[in-house]
C-alpha cells in the first residue's frame, strides 16, 4: 500500500512537471513573435521574400529602386549594386527562386502610378550577386503597364502579373517574355479610382497551377498552367478578400494572403477548385502591409508604408512583423501535449483518492471485524 501511493505520489509529481513544462513551452511560442525593425531613409519596400539559404529577408524598394538583405535582428544592407536600374527604378514583386540559387525582381523605369514605363524582370545569383537576367516586359510610349509581383515554376519559367489589364506573362528560362493569359474582371469592390483600376496583384505557383489575387474584386483566381484554363477559386462563404494583395504558400500547403488590413489563411483539398477560410488576422493598417513571406512555417508580413509615400512623405522607420493564426496556436502539439498532460494528472489525482478511500474503508472494516471479535469473546466468558 505505501508503495502504492510512493508511485502515485512520484507520477503526480511527474505529470506535473511535464505539464508546467507545456505551458512554459505556449507561453515561449507566444511571446517570440517577431517584430524585426530596420532604418534606411525613403525605402517604401513593397515586396520580399525569405533566402533560407544565406538565412535572411531579401527587401525591394520602391524608392531607391534597389534591392537589400535583412536579417532577424534588423542589420541591413545592399543587397546588389546594379547602375542600370539603381535610383530610377522601382522595384516591385521579389521572389526568390531557391531551386535556381536566385532571386526575381519586377522593376519599372520611373515612377508615377500606371504611367507609360520600362518594365522589367531581373534575376541576380543569391550567391555571388551576378546579374543573370534582364527581359524587357513592356516599351516605353506602349500602353500603360503596371507589373506588380512574380514567381517561378518548376522549370525556371517566371510568371509576372500585369495589373491594369489583368493579365499574366510568361518569361521561359531562355528569357523571352510574352503574355500567358489574360484574366475576367470579376465585380470590383473599390470605390477609389486608383485602386478600382488596380486588377491582379499577388501569385504563387502550386502543383502545376497559378493562384492569383485580384486586388480590386477581392476574388482568388486559379490558372491550371498545362492548358491555361482560368476559374475563380470558390472560397466557403463566398468570403471576397478585399484589398488582396501579397501571397505565399506554407510548406503544410495552406495560402496566405494579405492586405493593407487583414491577412487570409486559405486551405484545399481539391487543387484550388474551391477553398476554405481557416483563420484570419486583422493587420494594422496605419503599416500598409503588401507581402507576405514565410519561413518554414513562420508567416511574416511587410509593412511598406506606402501611403505615406503617396503623400509625399519621408520615412526611415520601417519594420517585419511575424503574425500567428489563432488556429495554429490551437493546433499547437505543446496545447496537445497541456491536455493529455492534464488528463494524466486528473487520473493520477482520481487514482490517488480512491486508493486513499480504500485505504480508509480498509481500515475501517478492520476496526469494526476486531471489535465484533472482542464482543464475542465477551459473550463467551459471561457464559462461562
Amino acid at each position: 500500500m505505501t508503495r502504492s501511493r510512493s508511485s502515485i505520489a512520484v507520477g503526480m509529481g511527474l505529470w506535473t512537471i511535464v505539464v508546467l513544462i507545456a505551458l512554459r513551452g505556449v507561453a515561449d511560442a507566444k511571446s517570440e513573435l517577431q517584430l524585426i525593425k530596420y532604418k534606411m531613409p525613403q525605402l517604401y519596400p513593397e515586396s520580399f521574400d525569405w533566402d533560407r539559404k544565406h538565412d535572411r529577408f531579401i527587401v525591394g524598394s520602391t524608392v531607391l529602386g534597389k534591392l537589400v538583405t535583412l536579417t532577424d535582428t534588423g542589420a541591413v544592407e545592399d543587397f546588389v549594386s546594379d547602375s542600370d536600374l539603381e535610383g530610377q527604378s522601382e522595384v516591385h514583386g521579389v521572389f526568390v527562386d531557391a531551386r535556381r540559387n536566385r532571386v526575381l525582381a519586377v522593376v519599372e523605369a520611373g515612377r508615377g502610378e500606371f504611367d507609360p514605363q520600362v518594365a522589367r524582370l531581373v534575376a541576380y545569383d543569391l550567391d555571388s550577386k551576378k546579374r543573370t537576367l534582364m527581359v524587357t516586359l513592356s516599351e516605353e510610349g506602349t500602353q500603360p503597364y503596371f507589373f506588380k509581383d512574380v514567381c517561378a515554376d518548376n522549370e525556371g519559367n517566371a510568371y509576372v502579373t500585369e495589373t491594369t489589364s489583368n493579365s499574366v506573362w510568361k518569361v521561359t528560362s531562355s528569357g523571352e517574355a510574352s503574355l500567358f493569359v489574360t484574366l475576367p474582371q470579376y465585380e470590383i469592390l473599390q470605390s477609389e479610382p486608383m485602386f478600382a483600376q488596380a486588377g491582379v496583384s499577388g501569385l504563387v505557383f502550386v502543383d502545376g497551377l497559378l493562384l492569383v489575387s485580384q486586388f480590386n474584386s477581392g476574388a482568388l483566381i486559379r490558372v491550371k498552367v498545362s492548358d491555361r484554363k482560368v476559374e475563380k477559386v470558390k472560397v466557403a462563404d463566398g468570403l471576397t478578400m478585399s484589398e488582396a494583395d501579397g501571397m505565399a504558400i506554407r510548406q503544410d500547403g495552406a495560402l496566405v494572403v494579405v492586405s493593407s488590413h487583414t491577412a487570409w489563411l486559405l486551405s484545399s483539398r481539391d487543387f484550388w477548385h474551391s477553398a476554405t477560410l481557416v483563420d484570419k488576422v486583422v493587420l494594422e493598417k496605419t503599416t500598409y502591409s503588401t507581402s507576405v513571406a514565410v519561413k518554414d512555417l513562420r508567416v511574416y508580413v511587410l509593412a511598406s508604408y506606402l501611403h505615406e509615400d503617396l503623400e509625399g512623405l519621408s520615412r526611415e522607420d520601417f519594420q517585419i512583423e511575424e503574425i500567428e493564426f489563432p488556429a495554429d496556436v490551437a493546433n499547437n502539439p505543446l496545447y496537445l501535449l497541456v491536455i493529455v498532460g492534464m488528463f494524466g494528472l486528473l487520473v493520477l489525482i482520481w487514482k490517488f483518492q480512491v486508493n486513499q478511500f480504500n485505504k480508509s474503508y480498509t481500515k475501517k472494516r478492520i476496526s469494526n471485524a476486531e471489535s465484533l471479535h472482542a464482543r464475542g469473546s465477551d459473550f463467551i466468558l459471561v457464559r462461562d
